[in-house]
């Protein structure tokens, strides 16, 4: 279950995706990009993206999605400004009990999604990524994949800042690092410190894995 909903209340549809892995109750908002993404919608773009970006897509093959309409399984009575507690958790709870997605709604057909900005080859033999997230701690989440670094290494350019080679955990060494997360994207951090204040960097800065090391 996701909720970062800033149109709770409004018309958009609150929605259950089933993939051939898991389940998502979420409201359909673009929330579900990156897992539409990974399942095949390929709508990539080079840099993060406005709101107004985001636009209706057919679900992937394999894939089924209801809209929430059946009120039986909400929580009454229902907050306009809490969807969360009143529709999604209860809806959440009744799908783990196998209840049939289709007796939580009417079926669709399409989701909304926005275009998942993808790293991309310069004429120098480079990658060039960007950062899609910064987590409280101050590290920089880049779209770079485990499977994008090399395996001996990586040398990572941010900022006008160069990195040599990948540590395996965040206090491994001194200064700015670059470290594969749990998440499994690379991620810029520095040890007791914040990497995004030491490098004043921002979402959608643009980050660039070297070709050569």
């Amino acid at each position: 279950m996701a909720v970062v909903d800033p149109g709770v209340g409004s018309h958009r549809r609150s929605v259950i995706l089933k993939t051939p892995f898991a389940y998502f109750v979420a409201p359909d908002n673009g929330i579900l990009s990156y897992i539409l993404h990974e399942l095949g919608v390929k709508q990539a773009g080079r840099a993060l993206v406005a709101v107004q970006d985001v636009k209706k897509k057919p679900l992937p093959e394999g894939c089924e999605a209801v809209s929430l309409n059946k009120q039986e399984y909400w929580r009454h009575p229902v907050s306009p400004t809490f969807h969360g507690r009143d529709i999604f958790a209860p809806v959440a709870a009744h799908l783990s009990l196998d209840i049939p997605l289709t007796e939580f709604g009417e079926k669709i057909d399409s989701l909304y999604a926005f275009p998942v900005p993808e790293p991309y080859g310069d004429a120098m033999g480079n990658i060039i990524g960007c950062i899609v997230h910064i987590d409280r701690f101050g590290n920089l989440v880049t779209n770079f994949k485990k499977d994008d670094v090399p395996a001996k290494g990586a040398a990572v350019e941010i900022m006008n800042q160069r990195i040599s080679g990948t540590s395996q955990y965040y206090a491994q060494g001194s200064g700015l690092m670059a470290v594969v997360g749990s998440s499994g994207y690379l991620e810029i951090s520095v040890s007791d410190g914040s990497a995004a204040t030491v490098l004043g960097a921002r979402v959608g800065d643009a980050i660039k894995l070297l070709g050569h090391i």
